[in-house]
């Protein structure tokens, strides 16, 4: 697929060149998962993924930058899609966005340039322990990477600080509610994706082995704990993120007045409807998008994505005024 986008590119194709280079870049995407000890493959096609993903958004007319913030002694990565043409004067509004534990920042596809598309960059990158960010133990404080790059893009010229927005997907959901909560001063809106808030997290010891074989072994390399020789440590250490025991939530009490947008489907078993409440609840300025029942994440995203765009772009448009 790669060699044919190739071919159509050398021919003056952009177009299709730009389809065949996105195609690819969802093969790579196959071909890497899960990224648990991975064979110099699966790294490859990690590699090749962002590559041709990044030359489909080229073609498409959008400028890709890779960024990188320090953070605990390294370096945490990422990259951002810019809109076509040259920012306003206040600069252009931003989404930072992190996938779970088992997706990495290639597989936004298509929503990344509806959003850019908007006049809204694009910032995508890897949650602690997974991706280009493996280095790095996923811990509670892993919202510290996306308070990082809003920090550090908004003392730029082309990013407007006051317009920072941050959507996280399946784990990545429990980071941006945490912020919506905590860096008010930083973020405008937050999307939270099927988060896990706080239910999926108090897992009794006697049950842990009920919990899906990918998301624990997942979760073990992510974590660098091995549930399966120390329960009671791994366990421990979930609890952790929640957003309750870490005192950001409390039920019944509304305490941020940044907008949250939450979007799952009815009857997750990762993250129930308590955790979509808990979040809706949270803030005085609350929605819930309910799509599909009985799985993990809302299950048509091509039908909801547009609709988080557009919660999106008046958030952020309200946000400059």
């Amino acid at each position: 697929m790669r060699a044919l986008a190739e071919q159509q590119e050398a021919l003056g194709l952009r177009g299709a060149a730009a389809e065949l280079y996105m195609r690819a870049a969802a093969n790579y995407t196959l071909a890497k998962y899960l990224l648990i000890n991975p064979s110099k493959a699966e790294s490859d096609a990690f590699t090749a993924n962002l590559e041709t993903l990044h030359r489909a958004y080229e073609l498409r007319g959008f400028r890709v930058e890779r960024v990188a913030v320090p953070f605990r002694g390294g370096q945490a990565g990422g990259h951002i899609l810019y809109p076509a043409g040259h920012a306003p004067a206040d600069g252009w509004p931003l989404l930072i966005a992190p996938n779970g534990i088992d997706v990495n920042q290639g597989v936004f596809f298509s929503f990344a340039e509806k959003v850019a598309g908007r006049g809204i960059a694009f910032l995508m990158y890897d949650i602690t322990g997974t991706g280009t960010n493996a280095e790095f133990t996923l811990d509670p404080d892993y919202d510290d990477i996306p308070a990082l790059f809003a920090e550090m893009l908004g003392e730029g010229e082309t990013i407007d600080a006051g317009r920072v927005a941050v959507l996280g997907v399946s784990f990545g959901g429990n980071a941006a509610v945490k912020l919506a909560h905590t860096r008010p001063d930083l973020i405008a809106a937050a999307v939270n994706v099927c988060g896990p808030l706080h239910s999926a997290f108090q897992v009794p010891e006697d049950q842990l082995e009920t919990v899906g074989l990918m998301y624990r072994l997942a979760l073990y390399d992510r974590t660098g704990i091995d549930g399966a020789t120390d329960p009671s440590g791994f366990l421990a250490h979930m609890r952790g993120f929640s957003l309750i025991d870490q005192g950001v939530i409390t039920p019944g009490e509304t305490v941020t007045d940044v907008p949250i947008l939450s979007v799952n489907a009815r009857d997750d078993y990762v993250a129930p409807e308590f955790d979509m409440e808990l979040a809706n609840n949270s803030t005085t300025d609350g929605r819930i998008i309910w799509n599909g029942e009985g799985d993990h994440c809302p299950q048509d995203r091509f039908t909801v994505m547009p609709q988080i765009a557009d919660w999106l772009e008046q958030k952020l448009a309200l946000a400059g005024r």
